[in-house]
Parts: structure tokens; C-alpha cells; sequence
């Protein structure tokens, strides 16, 4: 008799649809692989945005990585309940999120909190918020590298240096350098415009070691370049996706094998026409910021997405499905499908085990 396939759910019908679903034994496979790239777990800055739960930050814990990046308030705290000893909001903290990031740091006394900075105004402002307090802001300085969405450009990384440390109460960590423009799905080539982005922000935080006497790591990449940062010395490399992955990922980038620690659990509720039917799983269900068909099927390889609503997906098929039949689905982009969940039916050995409750989807937990 051959094995379920490793998705597959036993008492699915326990489950209500559409639902996310989560696999601890891959993801510690992924967090497993990640460590073998690094090398050490101390050179790891992972990314919450993906899964945004406490449990997967858990996972990392125990195995030495103590840093966390995160991109909302509630991500943080989020990271910070888990036990988190390093969390750095990777988002410029402007208005009213200055204050919210400074109850954080009151809160969670265990914990260093860090924030961009990449504007005056941003810097100022956490300047004086803390300085009412006689507190000191960690900061690092956000640098574009090619994707012209936050940070400070290179020719005015030295000028903006220079005024930052000479605000009160901010003390400068280093430099967070994103390539989210960085895509080829060849190896080499992503990795030589990682080195093209990576090598001027070097040069400057190179200098600037030396004409103040300290140490300035930089932050740097995401998933697809992480293994390119991990080769250099004071660089701690920030991957996120690559803890669960997502099918987007696995087909653009052949060289980085991690496992499908998450899929999405949806049915069959209707059969309007010959050779179509109507499944759960309409905008509110998966990210849908992609062109169609944003998902894949791995029991239903030859679905063709028709279209989508905000409740409803239409798929063209050839297969003879009944209502309520069950679909494992693959999502393009698992990030944002995340945030749509408020938990995640946790599967072992083919069996719901528990929940995990997605917490960091929320715009605030108590802060």
C-alpha cells in the first residue's frame, strides 16, 4: 500500500474551508537549511512578515537565532512575546508609530528594539520623542540599493551619518540594505547584482568603521540573495519567505530547494457548467496582488483559473470532482495569503495537532 502524499489531512472534514495550514516538520526543515547556509545562527536576521507567528519564531529560537526583523508594531510584540532578544521594526517609525515604538521598548525591557531611519523628519522625531524620556532610539540607517522605496541614497549616506549621530538620545547600530529589485532566477547573475548593490553601501560603512572607531554591520537581502551576504563579514543576513515558501519562490528560484511549509485547504462547493467548477477561495482567501492564476494545485495539476472573486475561484478542469472534494493548493505569494488567516491548522504525520494563531496579521495586539 503506498504512503498519503505528504499534504494530505486526515478527518479533513474537520476542517472548515478555506484554511491555512501549516507543516512544523518542513519548516524546521527550512530553518534547519537556512542555518547550514549561514553557517551560524549569529549571522541570521530572519524576516516574522511571512508567517507573523509566535510558534514559528519559537522554532528559531531554539535553534540559536535570537534576531528578528519584523515590518509592523504588532509584528514586533508579536516576536517579543516568543522571547525574541533582537527585533528591529525594518519600516521608518513616522508619527504616530513613534510612540507606539517607544511603549514597545518600555514594555519589553529584555529586548532591544531597533528602527529605520532614512529622513531628517524620521530621525528628529525619535530624536525628541526619546529624549523627553532621557531614553536612547537604536537605529539603523535604511540605504536604497536599487529599489527606490525607503532609504537614504548612497551619495548622501555619509551627509545623513553625520547628522544622525549628532542628534541626542539615537544611537546608530549600522546600515539595513534591502534588494527586494534583485529577481534573476540564475544563480550568478542575481548574485553579481547583489555584489553591484552591495559594494558601494560597503565602501562608505568600510570608512566610517575607520574615522569612528566602530563597528557597523549592515543588514542585508531577503531570501533569494541571503546566500550571496552570508559570504561576508559584518553582514547579518535577514531571509523570511524561505521559512515556509511559497510556489512564486520555487519556480523563479531553482537553486534555493526549501520545502512548502504552508498551504492553503479549499473545496469544491459548486459545479456550474461542464468541465468547471467553483471552489472557496476567492480574493479574501490568497494574496492577490498577482496576475492569475496566483495558485497552483498539487492534487489538481491540470486546473486552468478562470477567474476569481471575493469569495469564489472558477477553475476549468477535466477532472470529475464532487461537491465538498478537497483541494491543496499552493499559493503564489504566501506572505500576504498569511495575513488573511487569523490561525493555522498545524499537520503532523498527516493529522491536525493544533492551532497557531497568526497574531502579527493584526494591525495592534495591545500596543
Amino acid at each position: 500500500m503506498s504512503a498519503k502524499p505528504w499534504y494530505e489531512i486526515d478527518q479533513v472534514d474537520k476542517i472548515d474551508s478555506p484554511a491555512l495550514v501549516v507543516y512544523p516538520a518542513n519548516i524546521q526543515q527550512n530553518i534547519d537549511k537556512m542555518l547550514s547556509i549561514a553557517g551560524d545562527a549569529e549571522k541570521l536576521f530572519p524576516h516574522v512578515k511571512t508567517h507573523k507567528m509566535e510558534a514559528v519564531v519559537k522554532m528559531q529560537l531554539q535553534k540559536g537565532i535570537k534576531r528578528f526583523k519584523c515590518a509592523t508594531i504588532a509584528e514586533a510584540e508579536m516576536a517579543a512575546q516568543a522571547g525574541a532578544s533582537e527585533i528591529l521594526l525594518a519600516y521608518p517609525a513616522i508619527g504616530p508609530k513613534v510612540e507606539r515604538f517607544k511603549q514597545l521598548c518600555n514594555q519589553f525591557k529584555s529586548t532591544q528594539f531597533s528602527t529605520l531611519i532614512d529622513s531628517q523628519v524620521g530621525a528628529e522625531q525619535l530624536s525628541t520623542a526619546f529624549s523627553a524620556e532621557n531614553q536612547t532610539a537604536c537605529v539603523w540607517i535604511d540605504v536604497d540599493v536599487g529599489m527606490h522605496r525607503t532609504g537614504v541614497s548612497i551619495e548622501n549616506l555619509q551627509t545623513f551619518f553625520d547628522f544622525a549621530s549628532k542628534l541626542s538620545n539615537l544611537s546608530i547600530l549600522g546600515f539595513h540594505a534591502y534588494d527586494g529589485h534583485i529577481y534573476d532566477s540564475d544563480k550568478a547573475t542575481r548574485f553579481k547584482h547583489a555584489a553591484e548593490a552591495f559594494e558601494p553601501v560597503k565602501a562608505v560603512r568600510d570608512q566610517l568603521e575607520i574615522s569612528t572607531n566602530t563597528k557597523l554591520p549592515i543588514i542585508a537581502g531577503g531570501t533569494s540573495t541571503f546566500p550571496y551576504y552570508i559570504q561576508h563579514e559584518g553582514v547579518l543576513a535577514s531571509p523570511g519567505t524561505s521559512l515556509l515558501w511559497d510556489e512564486g519562490y520555487r519556480k523563479k528560484f531553482p537553486d534555493l530547494q526549501f520545502e512548502f511549509g504552508a498551504l492553503l485547504l479549499a473545496r469544491v462547493v459548486s459545479k456550474p457548467q461542464a468541465n468547471t467548477i467553483c471552489i472557496d477561495l476567492g480574493y479574501k482567501a490568497v494574496a492577490s496582488e498577482n496576475p492569475l492564476p496566483r495558485v497552483t494545485f498539487l492534487n489538481l495539476p491540470d486546473a486552468e483559473v478562470l477567474f476569481q472573486s471575493e469569495e469564489h475561484m472558477v477553475l476549468k478542469t477535466d477532472e470529475k470532482l464532487e461537491i465538498g472534494a478537497v483541494l491543496y493548493v499552493l499559493p503564489i505569494h504566501i506572505c500576504p495569503s498569511c495575513a488573511l488567516y487569523d490561525e493555522a491548522v498545524v499537520i503532523e504525520n498527516n493529522q491536525v495537532t493544533d492551532k497557531w494563531a497568526i497574531a502579527g496579521r493584526r494591525r495592534s495586539i495591545k500596543i
